[in-house]
């Protein structure tokens, strides 16, 4: 989890709590009740599903009084499998061009097992990303 999470987890809770509760608070009504219901749960999922501005996901939990020990766990187990995903493609390219010394294409990228695994370990999180939006937003 990086720094910045945190702090602006601990700035915007500490110092402009006020201000966020009252411009957001209004917009999120129905997420506030949520959030009391499971809070854990719910910004787990909302770190993992993603598409959300990663500024806005560090200011809601301070609205809904999230707990700092829940905000951190559910940030660390919410942000891993797509933090190890983009390692892995990026360690994957890394280790072509390496093993190149010409231009790599396209298509050889595509095929190379350190590249096309993790790939589908993507995909394999944006359908689950789907299904988990379903289940939990159901409006």
């Amino acid at each position: 989890m990086s720094l910045g999470a945190i702090f602006l987890y601990i700035f915007g809770n500490y110092f402009f709590k006020d201000f966020i509760k009252d411009k957001f608070l209004v917009r999120f009504k129905k997420l506030e009740i949520k959030f009391k219901k499971s809070e854990f749960m719910y910004l787990m999922v909302y770190r993992f599903i993603g598409g959300i501005p990663f500024a806005l996901s560090n200011v809601l939990p301070c609205i809904f009084n999230v707990k700092v020990r829940n905000f951190f766990w559910a940030t660390f187990f919410g942000i891993t499998p797509q933090l190890f995903l983009m390692v892995s493609i990026g360690s994957g390219l890394e280790k072509i061009i390496e093993q190149n010394l010409e231009t790599p294409k396209i298509i050889n990228l595509l095929y190379s097992p350190d590249i096309y695994i993790p790939m589908l370990g993507f995909v394999g999180l944006i359908i689950l990303t789907i299904i988990a939006r379903k289940i939990f937003y159901k409006n």
